[in-house]
């Protein structure tokens, strides 16, 4: 998904594809902060990733959103400062959901620990 920001974090423009990830249409969403998609534990880390973007910085992160019907998304987003006449603007960035991702590399580690176990206790 694409999407940009204004200098105070609010959702200018998200593609549609944003409603497959958090319930919600585009046209619901565009005006409001983006932050209040955000699983307020992951606010943190997020909040310093964008202040690092802003910093020129650029580096992708990982956070989580709730979806409308409550399920947990893990999101890979990487993002760049908009700049006008040497002002920041906003932000304008890519996300992409690594739920799928993430699930599958947290069953290979409980099976490579299940495998370790198995073989310490044999």
């Amino acid at each position: 998904m694409v999407f940009s920001l204004d200098s105070e974090g609010n959702i200018m423009y998200i593609s549609p594809a944003i409603e497959g990830l958090s319930g919600f249409k585009a046209e619901e969403i565009a005006g409001t902060s983006c932050i209040q998609y955000v699983v307020p534990e992951d606010l943190p880390g997020l909040m310093g990733s964008m202040e690092k973007t802003v910093a020129g910085q650029v580096e992708p992160y990982e956070f989580r959103v709730r979806h409308k019907n409550g399920t947990l998304h893990h999101i890979l987003t990487s993002s760049r400062p908009i700049h006008r006449d040497g002002n920041l603007v906003g932000l304008i960035g890519v996300m992409v959901d690594v739920t799928e991702r993430r699930a599958a590399e947290e069953a290979l580690r409980d099976s490579e620990a299940n495998y370790r176990d198995l073989f310490e206790h044999a």
